[in-house]
C-alpha cells in the first residue's frame, strides 16, 4: 500500500519544483496523482519528522502548479488515510497477542479506573483487530487501481470511518494504561506477555499522536482533525522559513563532503591503474584508501547530525506556529492552552541539572584506525627499501592518532555538557524530547552512560568523572522516573 509513485513522467520536473524547498540527505518523494475535480494532483515531499505522514511538503497539479487551499487538504487527507493504512498493519500482531491478557488484570487493581480501561480493551481487542483487517483490505483494493479519483477514497471512506469512530474510544483508554504503565514500571516484567501486546499498541499511537505534531502529551485523538493540523503545519508557506532549519554553512559542509568522497574515490581509481601498471607503490593506493574511509565517516557523521538538527529545529518551529494552526484557535483553543499550563508548571517545578561527561564512541574509532595505520606500516616496510620513509611515518602516524584517542576525553574538546530539564535532555547542542528517550542504561559503577534514542540504531554513549557518578546516577534515575523514561542499572 505504498501511496509513492514508482514511475512518474514528470519526475525530473517535479523534482526541479521542489529543489527550492528541500532540505538535503533527505529524499524528495512524490506519491500518485489523484483525479480531483479533471485535474490530477499529487504530493511532493520529505518525511523530515519521523512519521508516516508528510511534515514538509506540497501539492502539485500536473503542469507543477500549486493547488489551492481545498485542493490541498483533500489531496492531503487522501494519500494519508493509504499512509496510515500502510502504517497501522504493524499493530496487527500486537493486538493478536492480546487475547488472554484478562489474565493480568489484578496488575492494575491498585487503580480502580486504569483497572476499567485495561478490561475495556481486553474486550475490545478482537473488534479492533476485525475493524483494522477491513480498513486495510480495501486500501489493498485501492492500491491496486491504475488511476485513483476522488470516488475511489469515497468507496472505501466507510470502513475507514467505521474502524476510527470505534478506535478513537480506545485511543484514550490506551494512553491512560501505557502513562500508568511506564509511571508504575508493569511493562517490564511482562515482556513477551499479552500485555505487552497491548503496552506496544498503546506506545505506537501515543508516538504516532505526539511526535507528528511535537506534542509531549496527545490532547487530539480524532484523527480527521490530526491529519488536518499536520497538514497545516508541514504545508510549505509561499515565504519559506527554510532558513530557520538549515544554515548556509550547513548546506555548504553537506555538500562539501559528498564532493570530498567523489573526487577521492576518483583519485583511488587512478591510484590503483597506476600501481597495477608500476607507475606508483602500493603504499599510495593504502594511503588514498585510508583518507576515503576517513573523510566518509566524517560525511556520514556529519550527515546524521544534520539530520537530527534539521528535525529538531522543524519541530521547534511547529510547536511555535501551533498556537496559529486554524483548526487549534477554531477547535481546540482550550485544550491547547491547558497543554501549555501543564507544560509550564512542570518547568517551573523541576530545576535543570548540569554535568560534563565525556565522549566514548570517537575515541574508540580513532583508536581502530590508528591500529589499522600501524600495521598497514609494519607490513608495507619490507616491501621496499625505498618505501621505508613512507612506512615509517604511517607507523608515527599511527601512534600520535593512538596517543590522541588516549587523551581525547580528557580534553576539552571531547567533552560534552548534558543538561535534564523537564520533559528534555540537551546533550551537548542537540535538544532531545524525554518521549523520544526510550532507554538510559548505567553500568553498576557508574562510569559509563548509554542514551537510547527511537530515532537512532545505536546509544549515544559517554564517559562519567570518577568524581561525580553517584551525583549523576541519582539524577538521571530521578529524570527517568519523571519523565516516564525506562532507567536500568546494567549489574
Amino acid at each position: 500500500m505504498n501511496p509513492i509513485a514508482k514511475k512518474s513522467a514528470d519526475k525530473r520536473k517535479a523534482q526541479k519544483d521542489f529543489r527550492k524547498f528541500a532540505f538535503p540527505s533527505i529524499k524528495v518523494l512524490e506519491t500518485k496523482p489523484i483525479l480531483v475535480q479533471q485535474n490530477a494532483y499529487r504530493i511532493i515531499g520529505q518525511q523530515v519528522i519521523p512519521s508516516p505522514l508528510f511534515s514538509h511538503f506540497i501539492v502539485v497539479d500536473q503542469e507543477g502548479v500549486r493547488a489551492n487551499r481545498v485542493i490541498t487538504e483533500k489531496v492531503y487527507m487522501y494519500i494519508s488515510m493509504v499512509q496510515l493504512a500502510n502504517h497501522y498493519t504493524q499493530m496487527m500482531p500486537w493486538l493478536e497477542s492480546q487475547k488472554g491478557a484478562k489474565d493480568d488484570h489484578e496488575i492494575f487493581s491498585s487503580d480502580p479506573s486504569i483497572q476499567e480501561d485495561y478490561l475495556y480493551l481486553c474486550k475490545t481487542t478482537e473488534e479492533a483487530s476485525r475493524k483494522l483487517q477491513t480498513w486495510i483490505q480495501q486500501m489493498d483494493s485501492l492500491h491496486q487501481e491504475d488511476q485513483w479519483t476522488e470516488q475511489s477514497f469515497k468507496d472505501m471512506e466507510q470502513s475507514w470511518k467505521e474502524f476510527w469512530d470505534f478506535y478513537e474510544n480506545r485511543l484514550e483508554k490506551l494512553f491512560n494504561v501505557h502513562t500508568y504503565m511506564k509511571t508504575e514500571h508493569v511493562h517490564t516484567p511482562t515482556r513477551k506477555s499479552p500485555l505487552d501486546g497491548m503496552y506496544k499498541e498503546a506506545h505506537f499511537n501515543k508516538y504516532l499522536f505526539t511526535d507528528t505534531i511535537s506534542l509531549h502529551t496527545p490532547f487530539i485523538n480524532d484523527i480527521r482533525d490530526f491529519i488536518h493540523l499536520n497538514g497545516q503545519l508541514g504545508i510549505i508557506k509561499e515565504s519559506s522559513n527554510q532558513g530557520e532549519i538549515i544554515q548556509k554553512k550547513e548546506h555548504f559542509s553537506y555538500h562539501f563532503f559528498k564532493s570530498m568522497v567523489y573526487a577521492l574515490v576518483a583519485i583511488l581509481i587512478i591510484a590503483s591503474i597506476l600501481t597495477f601498471a608500476g607507475k606508483l607503490h602500493i603504499t599510495s593506493v593504502i594511503t588514498t584508501f585510508i583518507i576515503v574511509c576517513v573523510v566518509f565517516y566524517f560525511g556520514q557523521v556529519h550527515d546524521k547530525e544534520l539530520l537530527k538538527s534539521m528535525e529538531t529545529r522543524l519541530k521547534t518551529l511547529r510547536k511555535h506556529e501551533l498556537s496559529h494552526a486554524p483548526i487549534i484557535r477554531k477547535k481546540y483553543k482550550k485544550e491547547y492552552k491547558t497543554y501549555i499550563q501543564r507544560e509550564q508548571r512542570q518547568q517551573k517545578d523541576e530545576k535543570p541539572y548540569q554535568f560534563i561527561v565525556s565522549i566514548a564512541k570517537l575515541p574508540t574509532w580513532i583508536m581502530i584506525f590508528a591500529v589499522l595505520i600501524i600495521v598497514m606500516g609494519l607490513v608495507s616496510l619490507p616491501l621496499d627499501q625505498q618505501s621505508n620513509i613512507l612506512s615509517f611515518s604511517y607507523v608515527v602516524f599511527g601512534l600520535i592518532l593512538g596517543f590522541l584517542a588516549r587523551w581525547l576525553p580528557k580534553m576539552r574538546i571531547g567533552q560534552r555538557k548534558i543538561t535534564l530539564e523537564p520533559e528534555k535532555i540537551t546533550v551537548h547542542k542537540k535538544v532531545y524530547e524525554s518521549k523520544h528517550c526510550n532507554l538510559i542504561r548505567m553500568n553498576s559503577t557508574y562510569k559509563h552512560i548509554y542514551i537510547h534514542m527511537n530515532a537512532r540504531p545505536d546509544p549515544i554513549k559517554f564517559y562519567v568523572p570518577k568524581d561525580t557518578r553517584t551525583e549523576v546516577y541519582t539524577h538521571i534515575s530521578k529524570w527517568c522516573e519523571r519523565n516516564l523514561v525506562t532507567f536500568q542499572l546494567k549489574r
